[in-house]
């Protein structure tokens, strides 16, 4: 029997401590009027293995790698102590003697454990969950002991946590200078049975001095009784002299009642927090704790007013609720309760990178802010500095591309945020066609006229609210800053945030980061075609109506003389691409940390239309081919998608995924100008470009020149370009007719079909995701050194192009946006049949075998085959192609693999966690340990939540929700496996947020093939009441669907 299952909304795994480690997360989501804590844990010992606040710097059970956390959870985490007869029994302790069953059961905002010990006759049962809608932040830990036997029992109960950190230490405090450190520490408000750590002062080096005000506290209570419980938080009390932790000898020797008058020390030790209980066990004992943050005692034992077992039971229910209200937005019903599930998690997954959209009206317009989102970090991701912002209406930063992924979708739930996610990342790219790195969220501003209309909301302390409004705020500064003023309200906070709201302007924030991917772009068009897949009637008003600004970086890209350089054993490559011109910044008052908008030589800010943002785009992608003609180059020090790529770069790599992905973008425009003819006005330095790449590229045709000499060219003109721009826009204008730009996009699709055609043929068939170029002849740039490392430069002459070994990601974009079906079936059966195909997992893996490849292409080749990025199945690429399958009409073809690539699918003993929650990668059959083949690393944050929902959205939805031809038209088009109806013959799920389709399939066929099942009738009823049976849904009643007027939308099949 297997060791895993999934029910009533929980997943099961028996013997959890026996079965292969794995590390996740509670979500750190708090409400919007509650503060996140961050919480790992583990499938060992009693589960947590790290919390905190806002980051590894505000730990209160420090930090750590899986690896790292898998040995020490058990001693140094939670523990629980029973003493019965005389003897000390550990409950959950792998070193017990006793018999016992243990379980860990998973939901998506607690995580629990149960241990029935045979032994003592004694269930115990313990969750963790974190606080929700709180002004402060904490952990809750219920622990409910059974008797399982006819009669009472005494017992003494140690229950608590072995480590905790005062606040105020550093993650490089508690890994470097734990032993320097426990001279600061001490334990306050001891006397109420509720201590509060923190260290006397601060600790800095320095002639400034502080106190230290807000610290870390323990509280338990057990049912019934408002007092706190007695607290031991010396671990001598318990351990003795035994540092070992592995038993309690002290509880061993003496009774607790004993323990309980020893003074306890709490200076110069790490301190534990263990409540104490001494009494008759008859039927069922609750002891609830918590473990959190306050800004001081004060605030503590006024918080502690409410503690006890039924505020925390309360709080249990609203952590509860937080997550299913949000997971609702996906609500279905299919035969597979388990992919039901699953979708819920990857949704819920997907807001924790991309964030949850809001809305406002704001006095411009709506503002759409988005909470919850954070950058990934967790114990099997040490390598990233994650942050959960300690605030109300919580939102962090996020790198371009995960927070673009992973809105993706937003439209389809909240529409407002469609049209608003597509101005914040297009605003983001670049005159140059470049983009930052770091996306921040966004700040509000208020006019100093407006703040008089909001004071009057203010109860209590509208002086302070003044200085408050006078800068940009988020609502979670704004908020909590009134709350340390002590400002108070005459309305709600809700009603008191929309007044603010209606009032302010919104201001999206990014910053450079480092380095340029040369992917990050490419996410863009999603956003655009999910929004005109449901506002497709607002095409023109996208193209034209809108103005959209060019971010600015401080680094610039290189010119070929500056970064071609020869190496000490001879090789040329281009290395340190980009450049900061420190001097002109200076000069400049340039805020490098700032958000910094591109502006023309008189000062104005440089604003443009989509259409016009994205023609800059397509020239500035279309200039940067490989001196080949095939892929478009990583000239600028980063990889594209594949981070693990990273010395691409240095060996003059191009990508074909982007040309895929340019090739789209000329598509988009060549559409919209047909249909809705305009020209286009573009900065002179852009129109020069653009016609002299004309010319060239009609050149090149024209068999007038061969490829090199059109690269050549290209840059030449293109680098002269980027230095004009770099010195700065000139302002002037140059319109641009229509015709001539589509005749340039119809020319820029010749020269794409055609790098493709000739890629593919190097791939025998399958088109090739990388290629590298040889320098084959060259001569050195004499006295000339490169600016940034001093290298000597060279100008290359002759090259040489060769592809890497095939990887799935250029299949899996070229497969998503193929019309041609029986193409796409040549290129899966050929996939099939490649190193691409784990055929021991039936699994499709991120590329063939490496080993015959340089260790120069990057780190991937350095890695363990089957791990990671090198060979492995790497699931979001592998989504990546599944939803290639899907979209490219392969429907049979994507159930197939479906049914074998999704955790809900698998044999979560091999997957080795929750087969609920996506991993990053899959090790697949080509690592050398057969143990791990099949078993999911890396948890949850990944953009595989982003592919599942798209893909569920197409086998709920089909290809196109909304056209609009003549009129607006609503249809359906499942593509829905006969398996996935339910014995009744029906799916259901929730369309646009609000919506119940029910689909009834009384013929339970797949509704696509060649005996399939489509809907031939619509029952509608609507929230006002009325009901409407049709069989398509066209002009008004069609907006009333898009309008969420329908409530309930009953679709036969036949």
């Amino acid at each position: 029997m297997s060791k895993y299952r999934y029910e009533e909304e929980q997943f099961i795994i028996e013997s959890y401590d026996e079965q292969k480690p794995f590390a996740s997360f509670l979500p750190g989501i708090a409400g919007l009027n509650g503060i996140p804590m961050w919480v790992y844990y583990a499938n060992r010992g009693q589960g947590i293995a790290g919390f905190g606040v806002e980051n590894k710097d505000g730990s209160i059970f420090d930090f750590v790698p899986a690896n790292v956390a898998y040995k020490r959870t058990e001693l140094q985490g939670f523990r629980t102590f029973v003493k019965v007869d005389g003897k000390v029994h550990e409950i959950f302790s792998s070193a017990s003697d006793d018999v016992f069953e243990r379980k860990m059961l998973i939901e998506s905002n607690s995580v629990g454990f149960e241990e029935i010990n045979h032994t003592i006759g004694i269930q115990v049962n313990v969750k963790y969950y974190t606080t929700t809608n709180t002004s402060y932040p904490g952990l809750i830990r219920k622990v409910t002991l059974k008797n399982l036997s006819d009669s009472s029992k005494n017992i003494e109960v140690l229950d608590g946590l072995m480590t905790v950190w005062p606040f105020q230490n550093s993650n490089f405090v508690t890994k470097n200078l734990s032993n320097l450190a426990v001279a600061w520490f001490e334990a306050y408000n001891t006397d109420v049975n509720m201590p509060f750590f923190r260290n006397r002062s601060t600790t800095n080096d320095s002639a400034e001095v502080g106190t230290v005000e807000a610290g870390h506290f323990y509280a338990a209570f057990v049912q019934g009784r408002k007092e706190a419980l007695a607290v031991v938080y010396d671990p001598e009390v318990i351990f003795g002299e035994q540092t070992g932790l592995l038993r309690p000898v002290m509880l061993m020797k003496e009774s607790l009642v004993d323990l309980l008058k020893v003074d306890q020390v709490s200076a110069n030790k790490l301190p534990c927090a263990f409540g104490a209980f001494v009494g008759e066990l008859d039927d069922i004992l609750t002891i609830s704790s918590i473990v959190g943050k306050t800004d001081s005692v004060e605030v503590l034992n006024a918080l502690a007013v409410d503690f006890g077992v039924d505020y925390f039971n309360a709080q249990e229910s609203q952590a509860a609720q937080v997550t299913k209200e949000l997971t609702d937005d996906v609500q279905g019903k299919t035969a597979y309760k388990v992919f039901d599930a699953y979708v819920k998690q990857s949704y819920l997954d997907n807001l924790l990178r991309g964030g949850y959209p809001l809305t406002f009206e704001g006095k411009e317009g709506p503002i759409v802010y988005h909470v919850y989102s954070r950058i990934h970090g967790d114990m099997e991701r040490e390598y990233n500095d994650f942050y959960v912002e300690p605030a109300y209406y919580s939102h962090g930063v996020g790198n371009f591309r995960d927070v673009n992924q992973n809105r993706r979708n937003d439209v389809y739930f909240v529409k407002e945020a469609g049209l608003y996610n597509i101005k914040q990342f297009m605003e983001l790219l670049q005159i140059d066609g470049q983009n930052p790195l770091s996306v921040k969220g966004s700040k509000l501003s208020i006019d100093p006229c407006d703040i008089g209309l909001i004071e009057g909301s203010i109860a209590k302390g509208a002086e302070s609210i003044r200085p408050l409004l006078m800068k940009p705020f988020t609502p979670g500064e704004l908020l909590t800053k009134m709350e340390q003023f002590d400002i108070k309200l005459k309305v709600s906070r809700e009603d008191f945030l929309k007044r603010v709201m209606s009032k302010a302007i919104q201001e999206n924030q990014a910053a450079y980061g480092h380095g340029f991917w040369v992917d990050h772009w490419t996410y863009n068009m999603d956003l655009v075609d999910n929004y005109l897949n449901i506002y497709p009637d607002r095409l023109e008003s996208l193209l034209y109506e809108d103005q959209y600004k060019y971010f600015r970086s401080p680094d610039r890209v290189l010119p070929r003389k500056d970064k071609y350089v020869l190496t000490k054993d001879g090789k040329v490559r281009q290395y340190d691409a980009i450049h900061r011109d420190s001097e002109k910044l200076e000069t400049e008052n340039f805020d490098i940390s700032a958000t910094n908008w591109t502006k023309d030589t008189s000062g104005q800010v440089l604003k443009t239309t989509l259409a016009e943002k994205l023609m800059i785009l397509t020239i500035n992608k279309m200039t940067n081919f490989d001196p080949s003609g095939l892929g478009i180059m990583m000239n600028s020090d980063k990889p594209g998608w594949n981070d693990a790529m990273n010395g691409l770069p240095g060996l003059f790599g191009s990508g074909m995924s982007e040309v895929i992905e340019i090739k789209r973008v000329i598509n988009f425009l060549t559409d919209g100008l047909s249909r809705y003819p305009k020209g286009m006005v573009l900065p002179v330095e852009v129109a020069i470009l653009i016609d002299d790449y004309h010319d060239l590229l009609k050149s090149r045709l024209d068999q007038k020149i061969d490829e090199l000499k059109f690269w050549e060219s290209v840059q030449d003109k293109k680098e002269n370009y980027l230095e004009k721009i770099e010195a700065g826009i000139d302002g002037r204008s140059v319109e641009v007719a229509s015709e001539q730009i589509l005749s340039l996009l119809e020319s820029m699709l010749v020269k794409i079909e055609d790098a493709i055609a000739k890629a593919t043929k190097m791939g025998d068939g399958i088109l090739p995701s990388y290629l590298v170029h040889d320098a084959v002849d060259y001569c050195l740039n004499e006295g000339a050194k490169h600016p940034v490392n001093g290298m000597q430069t060279v100008t290359v002459k002759r090259w040489c192009v060769r592809i890497l070994p095939l990887y799935l990601e250029a299949p899996a974009r070229y497969l998503k946006q193929l019309k041609d079906k029986e193409e796409a079936k040549v290129i899966f059966d050929k996939i099939r049949l490649s190193g691409m195909y784990d055929e021991k997992l039936k699994m499709y893996i991120t590329s063939e075998s490496l080993e015959e490849e340089t260790l120069e292409i990057g780190r991937a080749r350095a890695f363990t085959a089957g791990w990671l990025e090198r060979e492995s199945v790497f699931m979001h690429m592998s989504y990546k192609y599944l939803l290639g399958l899907i979209k490219s009409g392969l429907h049979e073809e994507f159930y197939v693999a479906a049914c074998t690539a999704l955790p809900p699918f698998m044999d979560p003993a091999v997957y080795g966690r929750s087969t609920l929650e996506n991993s990053s990668f899959i090790a697949s059959s080509r690592n050398p340990n057969p143990k791990n083949h099949g078993r999911g690393f890396v948890s949850r944050l990944t953009g595989t939540t982003s592919e599942m929902i798209t893909m569920w959205l197409h086998m709920m939805t089909g290809t196109k929700l909304f056209s609009s031809a003549d009129e607006l038209t609503f249809s359906l088009n499942p593509v829905l496996r006969s398996d996935f109806f339910d014995e009744s013959g029906e799916v259901s799920f929730t369309l646009l947020k609000e919506t119940t389709v029910i689909y009834r399939n009384p013929k339970k066929k797949d509704t696509f093939g060649t005996e399939c099942v489509s809907p031939v009738l619509y029952e509608l009823e609507l929230f006002d009441g009325d009901k409407v049976n049709v069989e398509k849904i066209t002009g008004a009643l069609a907006h009333k669907v898009r309008d969420n007027q329908v409530k309930t939308m009953i679709v036969t099949l036949g």
